[in-house]
């Protein structure tokens, strides 16, 4: 039994705290990759990046894979014979994310698993993210805080059918300085969201895997600040502001999972992400593709990749210990894990790890 739900968790709260960013669409005129789109849309992408990070890598892996770690919230209670077999399984998960401007990220999460004599498995999950240090590249400066709660429900249909869904409420605060025409630009930022999705896991046969997921999700914020221009003649003194935004989304999942034996698996999954925000509008499209391989029964290698219509590319891999019955470890690595904020705070790398205690 792999469990790891913490770790997906905890990515998608990690940059949580920056979708209100949409204040950087005025410090920073560039749109970055992503050339037509504000900086809180490329933000709002990176976010979801985090929450649905590439396939087996040990972060979170594809909508057909048949453990807690998949982004579909069916899987959890999907595999339920030895050795899946489980009653109470803990999470705790740590996240190290240093951006290449010299910024960096820390995150912690905890999880809990408690699964139903019959059918059905429920997940609590909580996650904290700060930021350190982080200043982008244009000189801007900024400080995070974000929590997240999640609670998910999974139900085993048959022996090879499980549905589920999942809840989860985020919100964060962001201090912001930086400089609008060369003139000091001070705001905070707090924000609230919801987001839920549900998910199928269908079984074909003894090799194949099928996950369908889709979800929606909103994000409103509220910024207060003040641009600092001289004071009269000069100028006009302290130029206090109010700003608010909703950031909805919709996102829609497909993965196709192939494990010939119990110790190979190879998956693929496409997914279609589409913001809207009060004056803007963005779409994407992603395909992830992942491995996993396991020489003995207590250890699991993984590599991963995704690429999306942006031409946006992120590589990593992942190494999973199961020495003992009741207890696992995962440990992870991702390269280039944010490239929508790339433009900001230069390319990310990301390491995780987690311990899962199980009952």
């Amino acid at each position: 039994m792999r469990l790891t739900r913490a770790i997906r968790v905890l990515c998608a709260v990690t940059l949580g705290g920056l979708a209100p960013l949409w204040l950087l669409a005025a410090i920073d005129s560039h749109a970055g990759d992503l050339k037509n789109e504000p900086a809180s849309f490329r933000i709002s992408l990176a976010l979801d990046r985090g929450s649905i990070f590439t396939d087996v890598a040990g972060l979170s892996a594809s909508a057909a894979y048949p453990y807690g770690s998949s982004t579909n919230p069916a899987a959890d209670d999907f595999l339920r014979q030895p050795p899946n077999e489980f009653t109470l399984a803990g999470t705790l998960t740590g996240n190290y994310i240093a951006f290449t401007s010299g910024a960096s990220i820390t995150a912690g999460a905890a999880s809990a698993s408690y699964r139903l004599p019959e059918t059905g498995t429920l997940t609590l999950g909580f996650t904290r993210a700060d930021s350190h240090g982080a200043k982008s590249h244009e000189g801007d400066g900024f400080g995070l805080r974000s929590n997240e709660l999640s609670l998910a429900y999974s139900h085993r249909l048959g022996e090879r059918l499980s549905v589920g869904g999942e809840v989860k409420l985020s919100e964060s605060t962001l201090n912001i300085s930086g400089t609008l025409a060369d003139l000091p630009l001070r705001a905070d930022s707090d924000s609230l969201g919801i987001d839920g999705r549900v998910g199928v896991l269908l079984g074909l046969g003894e090799q194949w895997l099928v996950g369908l997921l889709a979800g929606a999700g909103s994000a409103r914020g509220h910024t207060t600040g003040a641009w600092i221009t001289p004071d009269p003649p000069f100028g006009f003194g302290p130029q206090r502001f109010r700003l608010s935004d909703e950031i909805t989304s919709v996102t829609a999942r497909l993965g196709l999972g192939w494990r010939p034996s119990e110790k190979f698996g190879a998956y693929a999954d496409w997914q279609y992400l589409g913001l809207s925000g009060n004056t803007n509008s963005a779409e994407v499209g992603r395909m992830f593709g992942g491995l996993e391989y396991l020489p003995v029964a207590a250890l699991a290698l993984r590599l991963g990749g995704s690429l999306d219509t942006d031409r946006q590319a992120t590589v990593s891999g992942g190494l999973g210990f199961y020495l003992f019955k009741n207890f696992q470890a995962e440990m992870a690595y991702g390269y280039n894990a944010f490239p929508e904020v790339r433009r900001e705070f230069g390319r990310a790398h990301l390491l995780s790890a987690s311990l899962v205690l199980v009952y």
